[in-house]
């Protein structure tokens, strides 16, 4: 009912009004946020763009080796990094207002996943949208890496291309935007063309033209500026599948607690209830034979990753079951609305598990940004409130997830501005006893122990002497020092940060985490280890 003489207020306003209220609640886990892991890295990158805007790859970049690189080296296309290289040269090198730029991709990720449930008919499209945005997912990855303007630039082209009328121009420019911010984003050259194929649309089929043409002419540019094909490069490592399906598997039940309003969906006929069970049942056996058994780790840890992996199994089932379900029913209802709605997602799912099992680096959390839009696509009818079954399961799921994604993206600030408020105090206080600073350590460390004036050190080129101070933290990937000939190191102090109430769920431990997990590490864990260790040496001999 409305209140006599009160204006009602339309659907559409309360609705930008909610998404409004979820940008900003997420985007203020990251505007004071310090520089972490790659985010170093990308800014580098954007300050050689800056000056020399012509030969983005033909710079030097000292990242996670022992001594300086070509920038081609790294991973990534340079799309979102020349964005960087424009806030730069408009306004100045201010990590804040980078922060402020990549909250524009936030915005655009949340609003073109709300439009892509709404359009699929979500019972809830409001809570699923905030299922996505405000889980340990997304608040903790948008930092200054590709990963958030991946999602958005995705999300648009499939929101864009799957929409009646598709709009393909605009969903061809986007898609090509993913993919020079990303690789993974060549994803979504298959995942169009067969949501293309399966509407029997072929015509459309032109819309891959748009993204193809630009992966070309950035190949072009890369092999006039610096002799070869940047993508072609890439380094692509061996991988143990099974292992990596199985860390997969994990990293997904660490993240997705809104699993739980999937209850009343399983309970809701016996083949699904018996297709679940013998769902666990099986990957129960496979976890005994894959996951090794860590006997130095704490209860906690063993705990959690049995926790996590079957639930991440149980997601998996769930979707299946939906898939097959829609597949089923292709003959008895109508083509599209079954091809729109399970089909594409279910490929979309699938072709991102299979890229980041099979090709990315490692397993990290970032990745799901492109897994869990999917999942909750495909599961959008468990997100209900119309009954009391249903309701206290989708509002239990939801608290689990905002709850989470809230601890995590707490302990995640502070662990990243550990390295930000030690770099300054650590320099100013060993910098008179010694002749002079380095710092080994890459990562946010290394913006802001250069920041505090310390000298990174090169294995090749750098050289020291006698009573030479170097800073060593124990939690980030560091080059090695070079011990041979008659230099020798003393410990002369330890700076210990220790945990505190914010940072027992742990999103870091033995340099893995969050941002690279396995079967052994774990994407979060509880731990009461201290947050960092950073050892202070003195050079005692030449």
């Amino acid at each position: 009912m409305t209140t006599p003489g009160v204006p009602r207020i339309p659907s559409n306003v309360k609705n930008a009004i909610t998404i409004g209220i979820l940008w900003i609640f997420v985007s203020l886990f990251n505007l004071t946020k310090a520089v972490h892991i790659d985010d170093t890295a990308y800014i580098e990158i954007a300050r050689h763009i800056v000056s020399h805007p012509f030969q983005p790859m033909s710079g030097e970049l000292f990242w996670g080796r022992e001594t300086v690189e070509p920038i081609h080296h790294t991973n990534q296309p340079h799309l979102l990094f020349y964005g960087y290289a424009l806030v730069f040269a408009c306004f100045g090198e201010s990590i804040p207002l980078l922060h402020v730029f990549l909250a524009v991709f936030s915005l655009g990720a949340i609003v073109c996943f709300f439009r892509l449930a709404k359009m699929l008919d979500a019972p809830c499209p409001v809570v699923l949208t905030a299922a996505f945005c405000l889980g340990p997912v997304f608040i903790p990855s948008q930092n200054l890496m590709t990963d958030i303007p991946l999602a958005a630039f995705w999300l648009g082209s499939m929101w864009l291309i799957t929409k009646i009328p598709p709009s393909s121009a605009t969903a061809g420019l986007l898609a090509a935007a993913a993919c020079l911010t990303k690789y993974t984003g060549l994803v979504l050259l298959p995942l169009t063309a067969i949501h293309l194929g399966f509407l029997r649309q072929w015509r459309r089929l032109a819309v891959l033209f748009v993204p193809i043409t630009a992966i070309i002419c950035w190949s072009i540019f890369n092999y006039v500026e610096y002799g070869s094909i940047h993508i072609l490069n890439r380094s692509i490592r061996e991988v143990n599948v099974r292992e990596r399906t199985v860390a997969w598997i994990i990293c997904l039940g660490a993240i997705a607690p809104f699993s739980i309003a999937f209850i009343p969906y399983i309970l809701r006929r016996r083949q699904r209830r018996v297709a679940v069970l013998l769902a666990i049942a099986i990957s129960a056996g496979f976890a005994c034979n894959t996951l090794n058994v860590y006997m130095a780790e704490s209860k906690w840890q063993s705990l959690l990753r049995i926790v996590f992996f079957e639930n991440g199994c149980v997601i998996v089932a769930v979707s299946a079951l939906r898939i097959i379900e829609a597949l089923r029913s292709l003959n008895t209802i109508s083509r599209s609305p079954v091809i729109t709605g399970y089909v594409t997602p279910g490929a979309w799912l699938v072709g991102a598990a299979v890229f980041i099992i099979l090709f990315a680096p490692f397993i990290a959390v970032r990745h799901f940004l492109l897994v869990i839009p999917p999942l909750l696509l495909l599961n959008r009818d468990s997100f209900l409130l119309n009954s009391t079954r249903s309701r206290v399961a989708t509002l239990t799921g939801m608290a689990a997830t905002v709850l989470l994604g809230a601890v995590i993206g707490v302990s995640d600030w502070y662990h990243a501005d550990t390295y930000r408020r030690t770099a300054a105090v650590v320099a100013s206080r060993y910098a008179t006893q010694g002749n002079h600073m380095w710092y080994v350590g890459h990562w946010g460390w290394q913006w802001y122990a250069s920041d505090a004036g310390m000298t990174p050190y090169d294995m090749h080129r750098s050289s020291l002497r006698e009573n030479d101070i170097i800073v060593s933290p124990d939690g980030v990937e560091k080059q090695r020092l070079n011990r041979t000939g008659a230099i020798r190191f003393e410990t002369i102090d330890t700076v210990v940060i220790p945990a505190s109430p914010t940072t027992r769920v742990r999103t870091m431990v033995n340099k893995a985490g969050l941002y690279s997990s396995s079967i052994q590490y774990l994407p979060w864990t509880i731990s009461r280890e201290p947050l960092e260790t950073f050892r202070i040496l003195r050079v005692t001999g030449r």
